[in-house]
């Protein structure tokens, strides 16, 4: 069984405030309260499990429903934000298999395989220690383990040592798929100053934007950026299926170096999802001109 760490990055003298998941007690109350965010993940919800993932203090809901698991976080008066766990694999799924201290764990059914769990060490950071077999389950190795934690609005590949990204520009172009997936082309230079080329599915009837990034927002991405180690990874991803869209990342650091990514079915890696759901965020939240 191969199990799926989320790692939280939670104090423990920091205490959960109520919220309204606080008041969720019965899979009942569970599914009426889903049903607001997704009818089939309530509708097939099995199991659920609360905690706090994102350590701002507020619990967080989470929940199996008869395809894929659905979060639910509570970023308080930003209200509840949805979001997914699937395996690569669409053919795949995670059931929830509960909490061991500070990590939540679910296990991939079809790849039978253990591993060691992890969490983190109150004075070290983002440092993580290994329990042994003896602490859950057994046998189990940490080679098996797909090991998550929360950031910049998603879940994705755990790094313990992430680098520090400069970049002089940066770029997320995307094409249609056999639906209404938007066709854009987003450019962030270092100056924060932006360029979009709106296409298909955009909301708009083409045409060429421009905007400046708030500086918390650039800080927010260049993190993101060197956490998922964007320059190490493959150049070039694909989805065993057909009709989806494909995303094209560019990237020219400080150093002059460049990398690119095209990554069909845009599921390439959870760090590049996250990467891609910021840039979605971005295009549609911002005043263009």
């Amino acid at each position: 069984m191969r199990l799926i760490l989320i790692v939280l990055l939670t104090l423990s003298s920091f205490h959960a405030y109520s919220n309204r998941i606080d008041s969720l007690n019965s899979l009942m109350e569970v599914k009426f309260f889903v049903t607001g965010f997704d009818r089939n993940i309530s509708d097939g919800a099995v199991s659920f499990l609360k905690m706090d993932l994102d350590s701002n203090g507020l619990t967080d809901l989470v929940v199996e429903g008869a395809e894929r698991v659905m979060v639910i976080m509570d970023k308080d008066k930003w209200g509840f934000r949805p979001l997914y766990i699937s395996p690569a694999d669409y053919f795949m799924k995670y059931t929830l298999q509960g909490a061991y201290h500070n990590a939540l764990i679910l296990r991939n059914e079809k790849t039978n395989r253990y591993v060691n769990l992890v969490k983190r060490a109150a004075d070290r950071g983002d440092t993580l220690r290994q329990f042994t077999a003896t602490d859950y389950l057994t046998p189990m190795t940490t080679k098996f383990a797909d090991t998550l934690r929360y950031l910049s609005g998603g879940f994705v590949e755990f790094n313990p040592k992430p680098v520090v990204a400069e970049i002089q520009s940066i770029r997320l172009a995307t094409t249609t798929c056999h639906g209404t997936c938007p066709q854009y082309k987003i450019t962030i230079h270092k100056n924060r100053c932006m360029d979009y080329e709106a296409g298909s599915f955009t909301g708009r009837n083409g045409g060429h934007y421009i905007c400046f990034l708030k500086e918390t927002t650039f800080n927010e991405l260049l993190t993101l950026i060197g956490y998922i180690n964007v320059a190490a990874l493959d150049p070039r991803f694909a989805v065993s299926a057909t009709d989806h869209p494909t995303a094209y990342l560019h990237i020219v650091f400080d150093n002059g170096k460049e990398m690119s990514v095209e990554d069909y079915g845009m599921n390439g890696t959870r760090g590049l999802q996250t990467l891609y759901r910021f840039f979605e965020t971005i295009r549609t939240s911002q005043s263009w001109l």
